[in-house]
């Protein structure tokens, strides 16, 4: 159903109830629609009403099941079914590795009768997912035959394993690679640390994709190499709004302001347009008000005036420049507020010493349903100490763990100790100090 594919689910199931005859077919499309929207129970509830069910539908609902950890509902329906192809033992194998039961999976896979290359690269998939790299492995030298996903998989498994030498020993002797090989011993090799050899290997590609030269700039970014990182980038043929995005992101991370906003004014002058992650790097690049209400004019003239993620940078840095109206203006003018968003405006009115704002805006924050984090609570400690709420302070330290489940970090230590000392209660605050855990004090 067409409808489905674009979203549409109420009105595809309008057009399936308006049709004169409906079969097996037009139901199976109707619960795939369900399912692939993560709508169980209307799918669960059509699969039964059909009269006659065909192998695309019980596969579909066997998959389902599994993969919502109903595994008495999948194992009885895969019992029941009168015929069984690859496709259906594929999708209960899937359904229940993605939900981490690799022994179901397993059990699964021992019964398949004949095993072709997708069914022995799931379950290699399934356990290279679990960390089980060992169990990946054995599997991978009995498949009697590969293809390329399968090498890769195996491969990128051993990388994430920190098995170097495995991946290459797998790697190195392939008998074909294409683009995603490349980049997954680029990426991999890089993320281990082993910077020199990721560039080798680089070097060697016969055909490099965007995604492989983004990952060794990205590598050099991450590892604070912005030099090398440039030189890469310039030699980059046809940059992308990623290569533009990784680069812009990695100055500003960097702390290098100056050099993000010439590099986005580049990709201005390139023709290309930002999107929102761009966007956000450019916002925390400004180190005053006026680059960031040129920012935000930006923000507004692109049409993401209500992107909650960059609005969120933008309440943040207003903060940071002093201002805490247009902050407030920015949260306010936002629909779509998150936990970021909330802590974002506590944060702000903390920062400013305006600790009962601060709790104010908490308890609003709890009204709309949104669960506070340990960035949430940094805000509100600080609010308190600011605003010489001492008792308070403790109530919402105490909260973090018995209320919400949260362990105290570091700060949160420092925030509370803070608070005592402001209260001149400086026994309870070197009580504090001495029965913080010792991982928290390094």
């Amino acid at each position: 159903m067409n409808l489905g594919r674009q979203g549409k689910v109420k009105e595809a199931r309008q057009l399936f109830d308006e049709m004169p005859q409906r079969d097996v077919v037009s139901y199976a499309s109707m619960i795939t629609v369900y399912l692939k929207h993560k709508d169980l129970p209307n799918a669960e509830t059509l699969f039964y009403s059909m009269s006659e069910r065909n192998v695309v539908s019980d596969s579909a609902m066997v998959h389902a099941y599994a993969k919502n950890r109903r595994v008495d509902e999948a194992r009885k329906l895969l019992q029941e079914m009168p015929e069984k192809n690859v496709v259906t033992w594929t999708a209960a194998m899937v359904g229940y590795a993605q939900n981490g039961l690799i022994n179901e999976a397993q059990h699964i896979f021992d019964q398949i009768p004949e095993k072709n290359v997708i069914v022995w690269t799931a379950m290699i998939r399934a356990y290279v997912k679990d960390s089980q790299v060992d169990q990946a492995l054995e599997l991978f030298y009995k498949m009697p035959e590969r293809n390329l996903y399968s090498w890769n998989v195996m491969i990128q498994g051993c990388l994430n394993d920190k098995r170097v030498d495995k991946a290459l020993e797998l790697f190195n002797p392939m008998p074909w690679k294409n683009a995603v090989s490349w980049t997954t011993i680029v990426t991999g090799l890089a993320r281990n640390g082993l910077l020199e050899m990721a560039r080798e290997y680089f070097d060697q590609m016969p055909n490099r994709d965007p995604a492989a030269w983004n990952a060794m700039i990205t590598t050099y970014v991450d590892e604070g190499l912005a030099a090398k990182a440039d030189e890469l980038f310039d030699s980059m043929p046809n940059k992308e709004t990623v290569s533009w995005n990784v680069m812009i992101g990695g100055y500003a991370k960097s702390g290098l302001e100056g050099e993000a906003l010439k590099c986005f004014i580049s990709m201005l002058r390139s023709g290309l347009r930002p999107n929102q992650t761009t966007l956000t790097s450019v916002v925390t690049s400004c180190g005053g008000i006026l680059e960031l209400l040129q920012a935000h004019v930006l923000v507004l003239l692109l049409g993401f005036d209500q992107d909650t993620s960059l609005n969120n940078a933008l309440v943040t840095m207003y903060s940071r420049c002093g201002d805490i109206n247009s902050s407030l203006i920015t949260f306010e003018n936002l629909i779509v507020k998150d936990v970021v968003s909330w802590t974002a405006i506590i944060l702000a009115y903390a920062n400013h010493g305006l600790g009962n704002q601060a709790l104010q805006a908490f308890a609003q924050m709890l009204r709309f349903g949104n669960k506070p984090d340990k960035i949430t609570f940094v805000g509100l400690l600080s609010a308190c100490s600011h605003a010489g709420l001492v008792k308070k302070g403790q109530k919402f330290f105490e909260s973090m763990r018995y209320a919400y489940g949260l362990k105290p970090r570091a700060e949160h230590y420092c925030c509370l100790v803070d608070i005592l000392g402001r209260g001149k209660l400086v026994d309870e605050a070197m009580r504090v100090v001495q029965q913080m855990p010792p991982e928290e004090c390094r």
